[in-house]
């Protein structure tokens, strides 16, 4: 014959020692089994984004094996990248953050200008308002953003009128020595900075893969590849110009080197960065599953548990 069984719900906090153990110990499992792992994902593609690898997919398996780690592939834009890798040698050399932002005009009233005029042309409020503005045609203003520096030190360290009508505004802060630690895993080395930087400026056409290669997913599972399809001004167009082939080959053996500078930068930066990105991978798991992260999720959820800490009842089994 059936029997009608009552059981008691628990919170966590009301459970003993033992029985919120156990509770966490089905929480941890229940997480691996069903959670999606986008607090992890989402952390590693901004950090991607930030080193300026931007549209890279990211691939990561960690679960404590060999052979699991993170990879990543796509495209990089070159001028995207050379300017995020540029601003972060910038920061790291000097010892502060800088943030160059590029703001659109919008119109508003003259009235809300008081100010002189700046050295840029650009006429801007008081010190207190941070308003930044310019006069327009209809004797007016167009207004860019409100810049208010953070009571830590970051300051307006530069307002440009640029040609397009937009203005680049740039603010500097004092930068802590953790930050600088995390700016130095992102920043690519400065001898291949230097070789994109000629190869940027001599317009040289060329493009830089990183594809995932094999089964796993680690710093070893990642081909880089560049392809060089126009020397730019700095080869074949000027090279056309010099009296011999000997000259000729020299400029294309000089842009050739360059290349292959980059690349050979390109598979050390992904797998430095590969790296990185495992440790922080890691990192979130460590702090997730640590019993303190555990118990408030579980608060959060409201989940109930019997008084032994079990989700389900087992008959006779209860301790």
């Amino acid at each position: 014959m059936p029997q009608k069984l009552t059981l008691m719900g628990y919170t966590y906090d009301e459970l003993s020692d033992k029985a919120k153990h156990r509770a966490r110990d089905w929480y941890r499992k229940w997480n691996d089994e069903f959670g999606d792992n986008r607090e992890i994902k989402d952390a590693l593609q901004q950090t991607m984004d930030e080193a300026g690898l931007d549209e890279f997919k990211v691939y990561f398996t960690l679960g404590y094996c060999q052979g699991d780690g993170v990879d990543f592939e796509g495209r990089v834009d070159i001028q995207e990248f050379f300017d995020r890798q540029r601003n972060i040698a910038w920061q790291i050399a000097n010892q502060r953050t800088r943030e160059v932002s590029t703001f659109e005009a919008q119109h508003v009233r003259e009235g809300v200008v008081v100010g002189a005029k700046a050295i840029t042309g650009i006429d801007y409020t008081d010190k207190d308002a941070n308003h930044v503005a310019i006069k327009n045609s209809r004797g007016g203003y167009d207004t860019f953003r409100f810049i208010r520096p953070d009571p830590e030190g970051q300051e307006v360290a530069g307002i440009e009128s640029l040609p397009s009508g937009k203005v680049r505004i740039t603010l500097v802060s004092a930068i802590s020595a953790a930050y600088l630690e995390y700016l130095k895993e992102l920043a690519i080395d400065s001898d291949t900075l230097a070789a994109l930087e000629e190869l940027v400026q001599g317009e040289a056409e060329f493009s830089v893969d990183i594809k995932h290669q094999g089964h796993y997913h680690h710093w070893n599972a990642m081909n880089v590849s560049v392809d060089l399809t126009g020397y730019g001004r700095q080869g074949e167009n000027w090279v056309a110009d010099l009296p011999d082939d000997v000259q000729r080959r020299e400029v294309e053996r000089e842009v050739d080197g360059l290349v292959a500078r980059v690349e050979e930068g390109f598979e050390e930066y992904a797998q430095q960065l590969s790296r990185k990105l495992e440790r922080e991978g890691y990192g979130i798991i460590e702090d997730r599953d640590a019993d303190e992260t555990i118990a408030e999720n579980i608060r959060i959820n409201e989940y109930l548990f019997t008084e032994a800490g079990r989700r389900e009842y087992i008959l006779d089994a209860e301790d």
